[in-house]
Parts: structure tokens; sequence; C-alpha cells
């Protein structure tokens, strides 16, 4: 039973990790692709 709640724990740990990870880079490609659309609308 111990060994599942650490491996449990480690589990959610790693997907939180994850997912902190993939909402950071979508962010970061979401600003990207803003700022060049306005590039091509400024130009």
């Amino acid at each position: 039973m111990r060994t599942f709640a650490i491996f449990y724990e480690e589990f959610f740990f790693k997907r939180r990790f994850l997912s902190v990870i993939i909402l950071k880079t979508f962010t970061d490609l979401q600003t990207f692709y803003c700022l060049l659309i306005l590039r091509f609308l400024i130009t």
C-alpha cells in the first residue's frame, strides 16, 4: 500500500509538471502567433 501511494504521488507530480510545461508552451505559441499576425497586419 505504501509503495502504491508513493507511485501515485510521483505519477501525479509528473503529470502536473507536464501539464505546466504544455500550458507554458501553448501560451508561448499563442503569443508568438499573435505577434506574427500583428506584424503581417502592420506591414
